[in-house]
């Protein structure tokens, strides 16, 4: 018998992917984005559970604008889901409020009453093992019994840990009764957690009957000037809520160090992405990113993320040092907001950067963080359309 043949899926897509910019960006937010040769994330989040035994009919996407609507209708009809089973709702409702709002639509219109949902993030890399299933399997088990259920993952790198928040449990296995939160600990903190061992890194993934949660929240309870926690809504479950722990592969790929620690590498150790061209000489160690109609070729570079992608057909490039990833958001921010960048550079912890004039008709926007001496010359090759970039770690090497 497949355990999971009448369990739905939810898969909450929204976001709007500002922590890989340009890889992810307002246009194209990270769980619409390639993941090496898994296809983009949101479709391997999918395949995760299809090949579970879930069937595509039971698994719905939430989306929170026009843009994700539609990339999501595209990128998931291919894998067999109905294009009715993808809902748009206000982006207000934050990520917690989507998983009230998946509950209604499954209880109310695609499963009926108590049906199990597994609520998943679409922009997650894990590896789908044994450990993983049997993590899924304990979990709908213990939503069967009227438990909200929340999975929790061990042996995660410290990184990974400081990036995440934690629950704290006690009890004995499977289901672990949760005592309390901690929100992305320090580094010292990080450090404190592991030694004291009875805290796991919240995946984001909770299971649970639509009734379960319904019979405690429903999303005209949710006030419409301010975003549903995912702690405030756990809250509300009391001593019912479970835990249960796997020891899997997992990232939340928050950052662009850590897209390139989860992907494929090359004999050089580079991450090749996109579906552009790309060239690189005496560089190792780096993620590179190259859109469609762009060439990039690449010298003497190391241990960086190098991205390019078209945004409002204008081209925005990146270079970042590898341990300076957290920070891509300040790009995102200045891009966004309309300081933007246009057809200068910004620099932030670097210097003696330079952008070389391009014959392009657009402005070319350049990014840099925590990186020196490096050039950038653009050209648009009109024979070939193509958007050639040149970057060298020597500044005056054109």
């Amino acid at each position: 018998m497949n355990k999971f043949e009448d369990v739905y899926v939810a898969v909450i897509a929204g976001g709007q992917g500002t922590r890989l910019f340009p890889f992810s960006n307002a246009k194209c937010p990270k769980q619409f984005c390639e993941l090496n040769d898994k296809g983009t994330f949101i479709q391997d989040t999918i395949a995760r559970f299809l090949g579970m035994g879930i069937t595509p009919d039971h698994v719905i996407v939430i989306t929170t604008d026009a843009t994700q609507y539609e990339l999501a209708k595209e990128q998931t009809e291919p894998l067999g889901v109905a294009l009715s089973n993808v809902y748009i709702i206000d982006p207000h409702f934050g990520y917690a409020g989507a998983m009230v709002r998946a509950a209604e639509f499954i209880h109310y219109g695609k499963g009926g009453k108590s049906s199990i949902v597994i609520n998943t993030p679409a922009d997650q890399y894990i590896v789908v093992d044994k450990e993983f299933k049997r993590t899924i399997a304990d979990a709908v088990d213990s939503a069967a019994l009227g438990n909200p259920t929340i999975i929790g993952v061990k042996g995660v790198d410290l990184n990974t840990m400081i990036g995440c928040g934690h629950a704290r449990y006690k009890g004995e296995g499977p289901h672990h009764d949760v005592v309390g939160f901690i929100e992305k600990p320090d580094k010292e903190t990080a450090e404190a957690l592991r030694a004291e061992g009875d805290t796991a890194c919240n995946t984001g993934i909770n299971v649970w009957k639509t009734d379960t949660i319904l019979d405690v929240i429903t999303s005209d309870a949710i006030p419409d000037d301010k975003e549903l926690k995912t702690d405030e809504l756990m809250q509300k479950f009391g001593p019912s809520l479970k835990l249960v722990i796997g020891v899997f592969k997992w990232h939340d790929c928050g950052t662009l160090k850590s897209l390139f620690d989860v992907s494929t590498k090359d004999i050089n150790g580079n991450v090749i992405l996109g579906q552009g061209t790309t060239h690189s000489c005496a560089s190792e160690h780096n993620l590179i990113y190259t859109p469609k109609q762009v060439e990039f070729r690449i010298q003497g570079l190391n241990n960086c993320a190098i991205v390019a992608n078209w945004i409002n057909g204008q081209i925005v490039v990146t270079v970042v040092h590898m341990n300076k990833t957290q920070q891509v958001r300040a790009l995102a921010n200045d891009y966004e907001i309309g300081s933007k960048i246009l057809g200068k550079d910004l620099t932030l912890e670097g210097r003696n950067n330079r952008v070389y004039e391009s014959n392009f008709s657009k402005d070319v926007i350049c990014g840099f963080i925590g990186v020196s001496n490096i050039g950038i010359l653009p050209y648009y090759n009109e024979d070939r359309n193509i958007f050639e970039i040149n970057i060298s770690l020597t500044a005056n090497s054109f």
